[in-house]
């Protein structure tokens, strides 16, 4: 059996969008992620469940990551080729 996969999800909108509307379905989405099919699906795909993260969680999450994967990409010395 393989391990359970690590990973994060979001949904993003438009820096203009109404704070109101970013914050219903933030909440809309939460509320989905910590349904009992939800978390039946995700041990089924033998996944981590997703969290329900703040949009400003979310925003430290991507921030962090992309930190330490331009970190990793550019130690190793990727590069991108046509």
């Amino acid at each position: 059996m393989l391990a359970p996969a690590a990973f994060a999800q979001g949904a993003d909108a438009w820096p203009s969008k109404p704070i109101r509307i970013v914050s219903r379905l933030n909440a809309e989405i939460n509320k989905i992620l910590s349904t009992p099919e939800m978390k039946e699906l995700t041990v089924k795909l033998n996944v981590e469940p997703p969290a329900a993260r703040s949009t400003a969680q979310f925003r430290e999450l991507l921030v962090r990551d992309l930190v330490a994967w331009k970190k990793i990409v550019t130690d190793a010395k990727v590069k991108v080729e046509d």
